[in-house]
Order: structure tokens, then sequence, then C-alpha cells
């Protein structure tokens, strides 16, 4: 839960569970909302280092191609654009055109506290990563690009499968249908669907999921809008 307090600044009720990092991301996105308009643009100054480091961050946590996509250059999200135009750029040059230019700018004290992932990995990992192999930050960046295309093709297929196993009145998933998907394109299958309901599962609970369900004694065996 986030609140305001009489000092404008953000308090985060850390019984929620999900951490400083993902709560103060909440945060950000809810000023945006309230101070934008719908069909507003909010250009983010993300660069390459920040991709490359989401990339890692995503791996390290086990996540698909969706999640090591990381970063897109543009989304819309509840009638706004979110852009990146800096996605390509590495941060030193960014730095390099602030200092020539003198351009005032606002360093965030957080960004230096170990404690959070990121900053660890930013500031002990990254550094040893870039001295042992210095393309480090281009190769991630563009293999975080290869896993967006491959995350597109994903959600393709998913909306091909997910219409050849609907019932036909379009309200359940067939058992045989399913069962007749190679496992992999069965896991596909169910995590965008589930995810298209707001929901996200463990890939544990998807492979078990993937497994259980082709075996059910009835035809339809899940209603779509579960």
């Amino acid at each position: 839960e986030l609140t305001e307090a009489d000092d404008g600044r953000v308090r985060v009720d850390m019984a929620a569970g999900d951490g400083v990092e993902a709560a103060a991301r909440r945060a950000r996105h809810a000023a945006f909302r309230e101070a934008m308009q719908a069909g507003d643009i909010i250009a983010l100054a993300h660069h390459r280092d920040d991709q490359a480091e989401t990339f890692l961050l995503q791996a390290l946590r086990g996540a698909g191609a969706a999640g090591l996509a990381a970063m897109p250059r543009a989304i819309e999200r509840e009638g706004l654009r979110w852009l990146r135009p800096w996605l390509a750029r590495p941060r030193a040059e960014i730095e390099a055109y602030v200092a020539v230019h003198r351009i005032a700018h606002v360093d965030d004290d957080s960004n230096a506290d170990p404690r959070h992932a990121r900053n660890r990995l930013r500031l002990q990992v990254m550094p040893a990563l870039r001295e042992a192999f210095p393309q480090a930050p281009l190769a991630l960046a563009d293999a975080a690009a290869r896993a967006q295309d491959a995350a597109e093709c994903l959600d393709a297929l998913a909306d091909l499968d997910l219409d050849a196993v609907r019932d036909p009145d379009g309200l359940a998933l067939q058992a045989a249908a399913l069962a007749a998907l190679s496992p992999a394109r069965r896991r596909n299958l169910l995590r965008c669907w589930l995810a298209g309901q707001g929901l996200a599962v463990r890939a544990s609970w998807l492979e078990r999921l993937a497994v259980e369900l082709p075996q059910a004694d009835s035809g339809a065996v899940w209603p779509l809008d579960a």
C-alpha cells in the first residue's frame, strides 16, 4: 500500500510484500498518471546500461522470454505513451553530453544503496563484467532485443493455439485439443492466457497445470472467464 504524507513523500507499506523497488515503481507510475492526460507522452531516461542490468536481473530470477525482453522502447499503458529514446545509448555517452553542456540534473542518492538488487548488480557485478568482457552491456542489450522478438512470436503462437483449443461456444478449453499440443506450446498457451486474466503464476504451478488439465475427464476443462 502507498500513502502520501503531508510533506509530499511517499510512504511504502512493506507488509504488502513487494519490496521497496516495486512499490516505488508503482508510486512513480501513479504520480505520472495523476499529472498527465490521456494521449500524453512520457519520455523516460533509461539507457543501454539499464537495459543490460534489467536483462541480467530477469535472468537471475529465472524469467522466460517476456522477462528477458527487459524494457520496451515504446509502450502504451492506461492511455499514456511511454517512450525510452535513449535505450540504445550507453550511460557514459549521456553523462559526457550532460557535462559538456552543463545540464542541471538530480542524482538520486538511493542509487548508491547496495541493499537493492539492481544497485548491487550495478555497483559490484557490472564493473567486473565490463573488465572481463568490455562489450558486455551491448551484448546483453542485444540479447534483450532478441528476447523481445521471441516473446512477440510466442504471444502470437499462443493466440493461434488458444483459438484451436477453445470449445465451440468459446467459454472453455477442450482437454483433447490441449493434450494434442506439445508440452512447451501447452505451457506457453496457459502462460499467455493467465497473463491476459491478470494472473502471474509460478513456473512450477504452470507446469502442473500443463500436465493435469489435458487429463481432465470433461472435453471442456476450464472456463475462459475464470
